[in-house]
């Protein structure tokens, strides 16, 4: 049932979600490992912090599996040490709280260099890449063309279907000039997710 979970499901669904991260607890700890397959697949970016838990699993292969996770999830390379990780996410969610409003403000109606310095601290955050798309698609409404470049190359780094969709939105809409640009940081989000086994968007003509 989770594999066809898996296959079949679409972003950003809470119950699904919800009913994957379940089989955690479960007493067949096979099924936990293939939750973390899951949750993965299905980029399910709020699964990071019980993840980061997994990693103290007592089953190896859990350990293992969740580790596994949680690097393409977030693109940090370190040890499956928990202690290491929760640090990790401890600065990451202070980041969230402190700087996230600010580097939104400063993208919507920030001067050209705040808004250039709010995307270059977005690009670099790994945690909660969901919301960090969603940050970027504001910068893609600046009239500032080099704001709008540093926000599809940001975009572009982002192993995520919801960057795939963000770019597709944009392409609609962007002038002549940045299509190019447009083009080459949808081929890249591509390779990426086919490289990370998760299908790409099928996109319209």
């Amino acid at each position: 049932e989770l594999a066809r979970v898996a296959a079949h499901s679409g972003l950003d669904d809470p119950a699904v979600s919800e009913h994957v991260r379940a089989e955690f607890g479960s007493l067949d700890r096979s099924l936990a490992v293939l939750a973390c397959g899951v949750l993965e697949k299905l980029r399910d970016h709020s699964a990071v912090p019980e993840l980061v838990v997994l990693l103290a699993d007592p089953d190896t292969n859990v350990a293992r599996r969740a580790h596994a996770a949680l690097v393409s999830l977030t693109g940090v390379e370190l040890a499956p040490d928990e202690d290491a990780w929760l640090a990790w996410l401890d600065e990451s969610f202070a980041w969230w709280d402190t700087r996230s409003e600010a580097c939104r403000i400063a993208l919507v109606s920030g001067p050209p260099a705040e808004a250039a310095a709010a995307i270059v601290e977005l690009a670099h955050q790994r945690f909660r890449r969901d919301h960090v798309v969603q940050a970027l698609e504001l910068a893609l409404q600046r009239p500032e063309p080099d704001l709008v470049e540093s926000a599809l190359a940001a975009l572009a780094a982002i192993t995520d279907p919801r960057a795939q969709l963000a770019l597709q939105r944009f392409r609609d809409e962007a002038r002549a000039s940045l299509q190019p640009s447009v083009h080459t940081a949808q081929q890249r989000v591509d390779r990426r997710l086919a490289d990370s086994g998760r299908r790409p968007t099928v996109r319209p003509p």
